[in-house]
C-alpha cells in the first residue's frame, strides 16, 4: 500500500526525497495535505538546468560513440554502448515526468487519495494482504542503493580509467591518440577532479528520478491494484448474494480501479513503457554479453559497471514491469467469479459489464508472461551472439 503508514510509503517517499536533493523531479511531497505536489518556481528552474544538461550530455556522448566507433576495439565499443543504453533508459524516467507531469501527478495522486477512501469503507481486511513483502523490501533497496550509487560508481572509474567511453574524458587529443593521461601537476589534478566529478553528478542526477518511476512508481501502482483486486473479491465473497446494495456500492470500488488504470496507461502506454522494455532488453543483451565473453578483457574497476546494469535491466524487465502482469489475471479472475452471481439483480448486470483491467504498452498490454517473453528474447539474442563471436 501506499499511502501514509502503510507498507509501502517510507520506501517511495526516501526516493522522492532522494530526487529531490539532486532536483532531478518536478514533484514534491506536501505532508500537509499528504499528497505529492509540484515543485516551486526557485527548485524548478534548477530542475531545469540539470534536464538541459542530462539531455546536452547524452547527445554529446552519443556523437562522440558514432563518430570513433570506427577506431574503438569491441570491449570499449561494448563499454560505450551500455553506457548510452543506461543513460538512455534513465531519461526515458526525466522525459516522462517532463512531457507527462500532470499526468503522472494526477495518477499518483488518484492512488493516494483512493487508498485512503478504500481503507476506510473496508476496516475489515485480511492483514495479510496488508503485510510487507520481504522480497518487495529488497528490490526497493536494491533498486533505490543501485541507482543512488551509480554517480560514485562512475567518477571511481573514471578516475582510474578517464579514458573510458563515451564520457567526456574519452573526447580529449591524449585518449583519442591511444594513451592514458596521467596528471603530475596540482592544475592537471584539478582538471581531473573537475571532471570527474562533472560526470559522477550527472548520473547522480539521472539515477534517482530511474529508480522512482520504475520501481517506486510503477512497481507500487501495479502490487496496490492487485491488492485492491483481492480486498474486494474477499468482500465480494462474504457478501450475501440478496444484499444489491451493498455489491453494487463494492462494485463501485471496482469501476474507480478501471479510471485507475486508464490514467495509468495515459501516462506510461505511449512512451515509458515500449521504450523502457526495449532500452532495457538490449542493455541486458550487452551487458550479459560482456559478462560472459568479456570478464577477462576488461579490467576492473571497468568491469564492475556492467554486473550493476545487468542485475538492474533484469530487475527492471523480470520484477518492476512484470508486477503489472497479475493485475490482468487477477481482474480477470475476479470479474468472472462476479459473473457467476444468482440471481438476475442489478449487481449482477453491472458485473457482467467489468471486462479485466489491462496495463498497456503500445497496443499491447501486460501480462503474466510478457516479462519471461522479453527476457526469454534477451537471452536468446545473447546466446545468438556468443555463437557467432
Amino acid at each position: 500500500m501506499l499511502s501514509k503508514g502503510e507498507a509501502y510509503f517510507n520506501w517511495w517517499l526516501a526516493c522522492l526525497y532522494l530526487s529531490n536533493f539532486s532536483f532531478s523531479i518536478p514533484y514534491k511531497w506536501d505532508a500537509r495535505s499528504e499528497s505529492v505536489v509540484l515543485i516551486g518556481p526557485r527548485s524548478r528552474r534548477i530542475y531545469n538546468v540539470t534536464l538541459f544538461l542530462h539531455s546536452t550530455y547524452f547527445v554529446i556522448m552519443a556523437t562522440h560513440l558514432a563518430m570513433n566507433y570506427g577506431s574503438m576495439e569491441l570491449p570499449e565499443l561494448l563499454k560505450g554502448l551500455v553506457t548510452l543504453l543506461a543513460s538512455g533508459f534513465m531519461g526515458i524516467s526525466r522525459t516522462t515526468f517532463f512531457f507527462w507531469e500532470k499526468d503522472f501527478l494526477l495518477l499518483f495522486n488518484g492512488f493516494l487519495n483512493f487508498e485512503k477512501v478504500f481503507l476506510k469503507r473496508f476496516t475489515n481486511i485480511d492483514p495479510s494482504v496488508r503485510k510487507r513483502s520481504l522480497f518487495r523490501c529488497v528490490v526497493f533497496f536494491f533498486g533505490t542503493f543501485t541507482c543512488a550509487t551509480f554517480g560514485l560508481v562512475v567518477a571511481f572509474l573514471l578516475w582510474v580509467r578517464p579514458c573510458t567511453p563515451p564520457y567526456l574524458g574519452s573526447m580529449t587529443s591524449i585518449c583519442l591518440s591511444g594513451k592514458e593521461p596521467v596528471a603530475k601537476t596540482w592544475f592537471e589534478y584539478g582538471i581531473k577532479i573537475a571532471t570527474v566529478s562533472f560526470e559522477g553528478m550527472m548520473w547522480f542526477h539521472m539515477g534517482p528520478p530511474c529508480c522512482f518511476a520504475i520501481g517506486n512508481a510503477f512497481q507500487s501502482f501495479s502490487l496496490c491494484l492487485k491488492k485492491y483486486l483481492m480486498i474486494l473479491s474477499n468482500e465480494v465473497r462474504k457478501t450475501p448474494s440478496n444484499k444489491d446494495d451493498q455489491l453494487l456500492s463494492i462494485f463501485a470500488q471496482y469501476s474507480q480501479l478501471q479510471l485507475l488504470v486508464k490514467q495509468m496507461n495515459i501516462t506510461f502506454q505511449d512512451f515509458f513503457t515500449p521504450v523502457g522494455l526495449s532500452v532495457c532488453s538490449n542493455a541486458l543483451i550487452f551487458a550479459l554479453y560482456v559478462c560472459i565473453r568479456l570478464h577477462d578483457v576488461i579490467p576492473m574497476p571497468g568491469f564492475v559497471f556492467f554486473p550493476m546494469i545487468l542485475g538492474d535491466a533484469m530487475l527492471i524487465i523480470g520484477v518492476d514491469f512484470a508486477s503489472a502482469g497479475p493485475v490482468y489475471l487477477t481482474s480477470k479472475e475476479v470479474s468472472s467469479q462476479w459473473k457467476m452471481l444468482a440471481g438476475k439483480s442489478q449487481a449482477k448486470r453491472k458485473a457482467r459489464s467489468f471486462c479485466p483491467l489491462k496495463v498497456r504498452f503500445g497496443m499491447n498490454f501486460i501480462d503474466e508472461l510478457t516479462s519471461l517473453t522479453i527476457l526469454d528474447f534477451s537471452v536468446g539474442q545473447t546466446v545468438s551472439l556468443l555463437v557467432m563471436s
